[in-house]
């Protein structure tokens, strides 16, 4: 690409180092949600083999109404974790092509004022977007795998 067009193969690098900045800072979240979520379901875990284990001690003093308030709130505490950290993990990689496609956009822009002026031929300019497309694909990718890891 650097070889075609020195400036829109910076631009496409440009955009490429925001794409990972991006993907770090979503992950770094991202692994937060994830130990919240673990951490949710340990709790409901304990709380649940606690429960079966003293279903008789609680039955016989009648504390199921309590029993089940508490089973409850920890079900929601891990479902608001997981689904936290769950759309994290889905929602880098439409950012990160929402990224791609500005970067084409913009490179678009820039290659057809220069086949306007003549800079550039239209060859180039449909080679260079089938670069970008092709290199877009796999860091796109890399981002989702980052997060999902």
């Amino acid at each position: 690409m650097l070889c075609l067009s020195w400036q829109l193969g910076l631009i496409f690098i440009a955009f490429s180092v925001i794409s990972l900045i991006i993907t770090n800072a979503v992950a770094k979240k991202n692994l937060i949600c994830a130990a919240e979520r673990q951490e949710a379901i340990a709790r409901l875990t304990g709380i649940a083999e606690e429960y079966y284990t003293g279903r008789d001690v609680i039955k016989a003093y009648n504390h199921e109404p309590e029993s089940f308030e508490k089973v409850s709130e920890y079900t929601e505490s891990v479902r608001v974790a997981a689904r936290n950290s769950d759309f994290l993990t889905n929602a880098v990689n439409p950012l990160i092509r929402f990224l791609s496609r500005i970067c084409q956009a913009v490179i678009l822009l820039i290659a057809c004022g220069w086949m306007l002026t003549g800079a550039m031929s239209l060859g180039i300019a449909q080679a260079f977007f089938q670069y970008i497309t092709l290199a877009a694909e796999p860091l796109t990718e890399t981002s989702y795998m980052i997060n999902s890891l």
